[in-house]
């Protein structure tokens, strides 16, 4: 069913939520193989890339455990699942993870940025509220810290331009 902007804004957002926006996601977007969620579909849920975006994981892990929270539907509780558990393979040894990936969580890019983190941390954070799962609560305050530390010392990232070929003053 394809809802309008106009529809949207006169409907339940719930409704719309979980009869639209969630079963395209769950339909088109799961990686039942590798874990996690791929994130270049196109409109009608075609995937036309296999990179997935781990900021998006985060956010999706995120969408699905609140969705579980408030609505009790196990399915998505088990997608929420499948991103968690996919997750730790996006990052390093220093739980600082990649900004793109492989299908099956090989790093593609890192950035200099938190956003990664961030949202693995309110991802894990809401997984756990959702699931009880306690080593979700151990990842959300991990990822979080990694996030923190990046933010409070910018020179431990790489820097975004190599200072050898580009004079910035």
């Amino acid at each position: 069913r394809h809802c309008n902007c106009i529809l949207v804004t006169k409907m339940n957002y719930l409704e719309h939520l979980t009869c639209d926006i969630l079963p395209f996601w769950l339909n088109n977007a799961l990686d039942k193989q590798n874990g996690g969620i791929f994130t270049q579909l196109d409109e009608k849920g075609k995937i036309y890339g296999e990179e997935k975006s781990v900021w998006f994981q985060g956010r999706a892990l995120y969408t699905f455990s609140l969705a579980y929270t408030l609505v009790k539907d196990e399915k998505y509780l088990s997608a929420a699942r499948a991103i968690f558990d996919f997750l730790p393979k996006c990052s390093d040894g220093t739980l600082r993870m990649a900004f793109t990936v492989t299908k099956d969580g090989r790093e593609i890019q890192k950035r200099r940025y938190w956003f990664s983190e961030t949202f693995a941390a309110i991802g894990c954070a809401e997984y756990y509220l959702a699931s009880g799962d306690k080593n979700a609560k151990i990842l959300a305050e991990k990822y979080f810290d990694v996030a923190y530390d990046i933010y409070i010392n910018p020179e431990k990232t790489t820097p975004k331009f190599n200072s050898e070929t580009v004079n910035l003053h």
